[in-house]
């Protein structure tokens, strides 16, 4: 199970690499954070691999469902996880590449965001809810089976709603905050699984 440690460490990584902007609705602070290319680039480009590594964290988990008698919950987490993850990895991706393009073509990267900014929002909002949901239900499926306690199946739902919201914070600080949540809802998750036995699944 080291690869369920390996996707919140990843994400808190490319996110911990993305130049802050206070305010992305500030056309000249998302400008200055874009042109530091090297850190936009491999930030956005690190954190939609670590929801790609999600994917795979959801498939284990959803076998171990299954193994549990949840075969039904761990089915639906993975569907909701990796649709949500997908949608996650092209909207970052997106963001990462084609504002890095804008400057490497002496183009101010504001003409990508003005272009493709309802797109690469759409794609975002519409990924962090799925995966989200496909959280909860992960969480629901580990609380039925006895890997996670009543009062870390509540606290980590508590997380997972959170991340929703954290969503809508207009700046980076929302991102810290996304990397903050996943790390300890996987981090709970991931020594409660190996705690149980079943770190070799």
């Amino acid at each position: 199970m080291f690869i369920i440690y390996l996707f919140p460490v990843l994400l808190a990584l490319g996110i911990g690499l993305i130049p802050f902007v206070s305010n992305y609705a500030d056309p000249a602070a998302t400008d200055q954070a874009a042109r530091e290319t090297v850190r936009w680039f491999w930030g956005h480009i690190l954190s939609g691999a670590a929801f790609g590594v999600s994917i795979i964290v959801a498939r284990q988990i959803s076998s171990l469902l299954a193994v549990k008698g949840a075969a039904k919950t761990g089915k639906l987490s993975f569907v909701l996880v990796t649709l949500g993850a997908t949608a996650m990895a092209m909207g970052l991706g997106a963001d990462g590449i084609g504002a890095a393009a804008m400057v490497a073509g002496n183009v101010s990267p504001n003409v990508f965001f003005e272009g493709s900014g309802f797109m690469v929002i759409g794609l975002i909002m519409t990924g962090i809810v799925l995966f989200s949901l496909g959280v909860i239900n992960q969480i629901i499926g580990l609380y039925r089976s006895e890997i996670l306690t009543k009062r870390q199946g509540v606290v980590l739902t508590g997380c997972a709603v959170l991340i929703i919201g954290v969503s809508a914070v207009p700046s980076t600080a929302g991102l810290y905050l996304l990397a903050v949540l996943v790390l300890i809802i996987y981090g709970v998750i991931g020594r409660s699984i190996t705690s149980k036995g079943y770190g070799e699944r």
